[in-house]
């Protein structure tokens, strides 16, 4: 998942601010972050505002505490089935056959 979401250790998020998930600044929820990052190159269905970390150990804990936080089921035996959760979670916008096959490209 990490691997997806960070272009493989590539993009921006990563480089600058630890963020090997894309994730968002929360308001709400309880996260491990150490601040914010504004990233001017958004793409329009992604937030400007995103989660700065000290370390990637530190954005593991976070994605733990966004599953906490979102009741994320936790017997979920295959790959689409854990996209689809995602899914419906909010955690992205494309097409979860996208998301899918990204993700298998992956393994």
């Amino acid at each position: 998942m990490a691997r997806v979401e960070s272009g493989d250790y590539t993009n921006t998020l990563t480089k600058e601010a630890n963020n090997i998930f894309s994730m968002g600044y929360p308001t709400v929820r309880p996260s491990a972050n150490i601040g914010s990052y504004v990233l001017d190159n958004a793409g329009p269905d992604e937030p400007k505002k995103f989660s700065k970390y000290k370390s990637y150990d530190q954005a593991i804990k976070d994605l733990l505490l966004w599953f906490d936080y979102n009741n994320f089921p936790k017997d979920i035996a295959t790959l689409e089935s854990f996209v689809h959760g995602l899914k419906d979670h909010g955690y992205f916008k494309i097409n979860v056959d996208q998301y899918v096959k990204a993700m298998k490209g992956k393994l």
